[in-house]
């Protein structure tokens, strides 16, 4: 029986860069029982075990850090348990930042904008931001294709002014890539006439819909009344007919004031040109025509 209680050989492990990435030499060795697996540990990080059978070649590549210096601790274990630890530090390389383009630079409130770029390190995931002032950044993953080209369209841009965009690579939540400098896409609000063109589109067509709507309430009630001869039968439900009438007149108008308020808002912002004005006035008009065929009518049906 044959019974192994010597740990294995004092070993020095080595880290080489290539690129971003860094390998490690492990190479330990143990005479009676053989080395069975390693923890490796790199900082803070957890502990990862690598079993001898994944070892190519005595390399093993670590995950992507950080640029800048890191402890690295290598425990080496026989298959009998026995071990022997090795330690020391290693400065990984900085991963170069994305280069990226943004398209179009200028948008108005509610567009996309599309961002497309390019990384050195095929397949690796891309994290695009955008921010708007002092608002919390916006983030966007995406994998860069086998050539290292990725595209990425945001979503609709909310808030006016100016708008930041930046990337990087994101190999972990603790390992980044350099950041790409920052490009700036200006976010235009609505402009005063757009605003002022949807009020009056929509007035436009809102008052023929009303003048309508009170020819036909009208013209429903009297000719129903004529057909049918039931005038003096209708007396008592007249009064209520009437009424009814009046508070759907009183409904439309306010509506229509409220739809002229918002032309009057635009008023204050600027000076209303020609067109405008005309518009303006014939609202004007068509409120007080309202009124008038309002007061007509109920006084005819009251008689």
């Amino acid at each position: 029986i044959q019974i192994d209680s010597t740990a294995p050989k004092a070993f020095t492990p080595v880290v080489s860069n290539d690129g971003y990435k860094n390998t490690v030499t492990l190479d330990a060795q143990d005479v009676t029982s053989g080395i069975d697996y390693y923890n490796i540990k790199i900082d803070n990080l957890p502990v990862i075990k690598v079993k001898e059978s994944s070892i190519v070649n005595e390399k093993y590549e670590l995950p992507v850090q950080n640029q800048g210096e890191h402890s690295l601790n290598v425990v080496a274990y026989d298959k009998a348990g026995n071990h022997t630890e090795a330690n020391l530090n290693f400065i990984s390389p900085d991963v170069s930042a994305p280069t990226i383009t943004v398209n179009p630079e200028e948008i108005k409130k509610g567009d996309t904008i599309t961002i497309t770029g390019e990384v050195q390190f095929p397949g690796a995931e891309v994290e695009v931001f955008t921010q708007s002032g002092n608002n919390k950044p916006i983030s966007y993953k995406k994998k860069s294709t086998d050539y290292g080209s990725f595209a990425i369209i945001t979503d609709p841009i909310l808030d006016s002014g100016s708008l930041s965009v930046w990337a990087q690579i994101s190999f972990s939540d603790t390992a980044k890539g350099k950041k790409s400098d920052k490009i700036y896409v200006n976010v235009r609000g609505l402009e005063i006439s757009e605003t002022l063109s949807k009020i009056t589109t929509k007035l436009i067509v809102f008052i023929p819909t009303i003048i309508l709507s009170i020819l036909v309430l009208l013209v429903l009630y009297f000719g129903l009344n004529k057909f049918f001869g039931a005038k003096k039968k209708l007396n008592e439900d007249l009064e209520s007919t009437v009424v009814d009438i009046h508070e759907i007149m009183i409904l439309l108008k306010k509506e229509l004031n409220k739809q002229l308020g918002e032309l009057e808002d635009v008023k204050i912002d600027r000076k209303l040109n020609k067109k405008e004005q005309e518009i303006f006035r014939k609202i004007q008009a068509k409120i007080d025509d309202i009124d008038l065929i309002i007061e007509k009518k109920l006084k005819k049906l009251r008689k």
